[in-house]
């Protein structure tokens, strides 16, 4: 084998490519054609790849979906998050990236297409939330016929057929919770089961005689007392936080606030609401 130089790099390279002692992050994204010869970035967009195809072979060979590929300039629709609005060159007219493809979703389903997929592209113009992305993909899909009940079934299937090895096993069936339940013991209904920080509703017997303040909230009519409990809280938050969240609750409640002991602090919100800790 015979190897020609073609041509010579005159200048050294912006950083050293390698996995260990990392130049800046600035740095990196700036010149991204380095960086992505880097293993765990090569790693990540090949399990990417696996992903994907597992999934289109799932839906659409196994399944009988049909993958689609919808506009992604359309007009503004209400509802929902804000849009990002594209300019024309006719005065006064404007398209519109849409937030999914829910409108061409329906509009196959009338079609006669009754089970539709898509690796979808979404847009929303939501830069003032810092934990929203304004672009992403998802997985789309729409089925014609079917129950609440088979439609996480199939995506429960999907996911065990597809999940890659390399991130660990999962099982099914997927735990379910009721809306009800989860604004029941986490007051929102997307909650974050990694922490056990759930609301206990109590009765007269759960409330010692010493925390009389609580006893007209447990008698009233239509009155209940909710506690948040966050174990070891002391040992988790400073006491910077807790003043913190004292603070933020005084905001919110007519100044009755009262703390037992140096393990607990019980905030009344709104007449019915304690946080314990």
């Amino acid at each position: 084998m015979i190897l020609a130089v073609l041509n010579t790099c005159t200048s050294s390279l912006p950083f050293e490519i390698r996995s260990f002692n990392q130049v800046n992050e600035f740095l990196r994204i700036k010149h991204r054609y380095l960086e992505l010869r880097l293993p765990n970035l090569q790693t990540v967009l090949r399990l990417r790849s696996k992903f994907v195809m597992a999934v289109r072979n799932f839906l659409a060979n196994n399944n009988g979906f049909v993958e689609v590929e919808t506009p992604t300039l359309f007009r503004r629709t209400p509802g929902g998050a804000r849009e990002f609005i594209v300019p024309t060159h006719i005065p006064g007219k404007f398209y519109s990236l849409p937030q999914s493809p829910q409108q061409f979703k329906q509009l196959l389903m009338v079609g006669g297409l009754d089970r539709y997929f898509q690796i979808a592209k979404c847009y929303r113009d939501e830069g003032t939330k810092p934990d929203r992305q304004p672009e992403f993909t998802q997985i789309d899909l729409e089925m014609s016929f079917v129950t609440q009940d088979s439609v996480m079934s199939l995506v429960e299937e999907m996911l065990m057929v597809t999940w890659p090895e390399e991130c660990g096993s999962i099982s099914v069936p997927f735990p379910r919770m009721s809306y009800h339940s989860a604004m029941a013991c986490y007051g929102c209904d997307k909650p974050d089961l990694r922490f056990d920080w759930q609301i206990v509703h109590l009765d007269s017997s759960y409330v010692t005689p010493c925390l009389h303040v609580f006893q007209q909230y447990l008698t009233a009519k239509e009155a209940t007392v909710q506690v948040l409990r966050i174990p070891q809280a002391c040992k988790h938050l400073s006491n910077k936080d807790i003043e913190s969240l004292t603070q933020e609750v005084l905001k919110e409640s007519s100044g009755n606030v009262v703390s037992f002991s140096k393990h607990y602090i019980f905030f009344n919100i709104s007449r019915n609401y304690i946080v314990v800790m």
